[in-house]
């Protein structure tokens, strides 16, 4: 099992794809892991290297009993990529994901090429806290699958929920892997976050992703962090929840390839 070990913590990744090609990095949801990428990889692997991990408390990497913060996350990709030999790169960030990416562009701007997040927030306003706090409280006073449960009308567009109850299942399943203390850990992480004040750093050029049906992360959410950025562009993806990718990956891998080859 290949880990690597970076800033204290053993850190699960996965190679895909041409071996000389340029390097996608994939950084998964909050309470996923590299896993959610199965859809996607196949449209990326043809032309690009992709690296695809378990954030600390996610999959097989380590699960320290402390909160995940999500400059916590930027900190150990960057490690990371330190030492699996990553230079310049293309990110892809889905939700708690997308933000450990705008403090890794703000920090490491090195390292960026271009991002695209989804779902994504720069701080955990009252509302934002709130969610999240049911979450963790699902968890501690309950089980992971009555925290699904709870998250569940949160995370997913009314259409795809209506439409696709096998799909969904399949991530309940998924879900109730992840041990409630690390569940609990990442929730907490990414309660407590404002990543305002550094969103004028980051200098790579930014694809932010939103569902219009996304009530996690509402389109408002979104639009303050592309306004924020130097040179961001705003794409709603109409019909979309939160876990827009995950709902929809064709439509996901489209955008992000094209802005890819845009920034090429």
């Amino acid at each position: 099992m290949p880990l690597a070990s970076v800033n204290g913590v053993d850190l699960y990744y996965e190679w895909h794809g041409a071996v000389n090609a340029p390097v996608v990095v994939f950084v998964n949801g909050l309470l996923t892991d590299s896993s959610s990428w199965a859809q996607h990889l196949p449209r990326f692997v043809d032309r690009y290297r992709c690296l695809v991990y378990d954030c600390r408390g996610q999959g097989r990497s380590s699960k320290p009993d402390e909160p995940y913060l999500p400059t916590l996350h930027a900190d150990d990709l960057a490690g990371l990529c330190g030492a699996l030999g990553v230079g310049r790169a293309l990110f892809v960030g889905l939700s708690n994901g997308g933000t450990a990416l705008l403090y890794l562009a703000a920090d490491h701007p090195a390292l960026v090429r271009a991002l695209v997040v989804s779902g994504v927030f720069g701080h955990a306003d009252p509302l934002q806290r709130a969610k999240l706090r049911a979450w963790a409280t699902a968890v501690e006073t309950g089980s992971a699958s009555l925290r699904f449960d709870v998250s569940m009308p949160w995370v997913w567009g009314a259409r795809f929920l209506d439409e696709n109850v096998e799909r969904v299942m399949a991530y309940r399943d998924r879900a109730l892997l992840m041990p409630d203390r690390a569940a609990v850990n990442l929730i907490r992480g990414a309660m407590d976050h404002d990543a305002r004040a550094v969103l004028p750093r980051v200098t790579a050029p930014t694809l932010v992703l939103v569902g219009d049906e996304d009530v996690l992360t509402p389109r408002w959410l979104a639009a303050d962090v592309a306004r924020r950025l130097p040179d961001a562009r705003l794409e709603v993806l109409a019909g979309g929840g939160h876990a827009v990718a995950l709902e929809d990956p064709e439509r996901f891998c489209d955008l992000a390839l094209r802005f890819f080859a845009e920034i090429a």
